[in-house]
């Protein structure tokens, strides 16, 4: 209770905030191995951050970086993941003003970007929800507009290189390996694309292709 309410002291001004009484069903066992079901009343209250100021708020509580991060995984030998071009940044994307749709028919779940704060006043739990988009990096201001002390290097490999990403017949592909003039690549799961795949590419399947080519690939790649 005491993280909610301090969260809601700094950011209820920039967010928004939402209550809502719901009816719940409790089953309750006895020593007698008699159960009974009691209907019982719980308190939500929602504090969700959808705006690039309240964002900012909620930055100073919780570090400059919330809202960000990488699609890759990170190692305990090497916590810190470096940006390369054409790869993934998670980022949530905010409006300057909160969305129409939250203010005519305020819902406890919103379907938009945004970051949630869900309390239970009965059972004192505190949930934090973060919805988010992908944004692929093409160019250095991608990670630097979003994040000022972010250290990216100015020597973009123009060709081909290892975790790379390009198109390729339509289709996602990242470079695993480089051997001699053959670039061993994989395909990757493009969630925008996924309900007009057909089938006919699985995800994890890995080709070869002739690396004069996949530097070209490499080179368009979001231009």
């Amino acid at each position: 209770m005491e993280a909610f309410c301090y969260l809601y002291h700094k950011l209820s001004t920039f967010s928004f905030v939402h209550s809502k009484e719901q009816k719940g069903t409790v089953v309750i066992y006895h020593d007698t191995l008699k159960m009974e079901c009691c209907t019982s009343f719980i308190t939500k209250t929602s504090l969700q951050v959808v705006t690039k100021v309240g964002l900012s708020m909620l930055g100073q509580v919780l570090g400059v970086g919330v809202g960000l991060g990488l699609t890759k995984k990170k190692l305990k030998k090497n916590p810190i993941v470096v940006c390369t071009q054409g790869s993934f940044l998670a980022s949530v994307e905010l409006p300057d003003n909160t969305p129409f749709e939250l203010t005519t028919n305020p819902p406890l779940w919103f379907v938009g970007d945004s970051v949630e704060f869900l309390f239970t006043e009965e059972s004192c739990q505190l949930s934090c929800t973060v919805q988010y988009s992908k944004i692929i990096i093409n160019t250095s201001d991608v990670a630097t507009s979003r994040i000022p002390l972010a250290d990216v290097h100015e020597n973009i490999v123009g060709g081909a290189y290892v975790m790379a990403n390009f198109h390729y017949n339509g289709e996602l592909m990242t470079i695993i390996r480089i051997q001699n003039n053959v670039a061993t690549c994989q395909f990757l799961y493009d969630e925008t694309d996924s309900e007009d795949n057909d089938g006919m590419v699985e995800v994890g399947q890995t080709v070869d292709l002739p690396l004069d080519k996949v530097h070209a690939l490499v080179a368009s790649f979001g231009k």
